[in-house]
């Protein structure tokens, strides 16, 4: 059975909060600001000067709202964090920058397969109108990860799906996984979101690749 590699960018998350102003932040800034400016000037009464001062800010937070909805409509999605190192997977093992995981050693092997960078994060028509409420409209492509434990340690490494043919490439590895049965059939079908059909072909093509090796 011939070798089948992926690689890929690793994404490690920051740590603590990132203050980074965003579409998102700036549409729930804009809208609690003016409703609490609202409800709050409600129960006082205002003389001239702060009244004037008061309709400013609330015309200020309007203005501003329309603004994040732009942004947010065609943004990328924001994730705290940086991008270093590179995700090497074979069917002969996992490979960490110059760390290397060999498969009779990895346990409790775990996946995420995520969207890919500037795909679409809503295309329904029901939740489409999100990108409206300040985003963000496309995926930075990082939720993807992988998870094992290895000599009784855990790790988990995160990594960005760069393009549909990337994904493709990833998901054709955990298929070969399943092949070679480093993975099983409901983690697999699990983690690429089969339908019946594509299972019932998955374990088809195992059986078949079985018979000629």
């Amino acid at each position: 059975m011939r070798t089948i590699s992926f690689n890929a960018k690793l994404f490690t998350p920051g740590k603590g909060i990132s203050w980074k102003i965003t579409s998102r932040r700036l549409m729930n800034f804009s809208w609690l600001s003016f409703m609490l400016i609202v409800i709050t000037s409600s129960y006082f009464e205002l003389n001239a000067y702060y009244d004037y001062t008061v309709t400013l800010t609330l015309i200020i937070l309007f203005s501003l709202m329309p603004i994040a909805s732009y942004w947010g409509y065609h943004a990328k999605e924001y994730k705290y964090g940086k991008l270093e190192g590179y995700l090497s997977i074979t069917t002969d093992g996992i490979a960490i920058n110059e760390k290397i995981y060999s498969w009779p050693e990895i346990q409790d092997l775990q996946y995420k397969v995520g969207h890919t960078l500037n795909e679409l994060l809503f295309d329904d028509i029901l939740f489409d109108k999100y990108r409206y409420y300040g985003g963000p409209a496309y995926s930075a492509g990082v939720d993807s990860y992988i998870s094992f434990k290895y000599n009784d340690e855990y790790f988990k490494f995160g990594f960005r799906l760069e393009s549909p043919s990337h994904l493709v490439q990833y998901r054709n590895l955990v298929k070969s996984l399943y092949y070679n049965d480093y993975l099983p059939l409901n983690k697999t079908y699990e983690g690429l979101q089969l339908e019946y059909e594509e299972i019932q072909i998955l374990k088809e093509a195992k059986r078949q690749l079985k018979q000629t090796s």
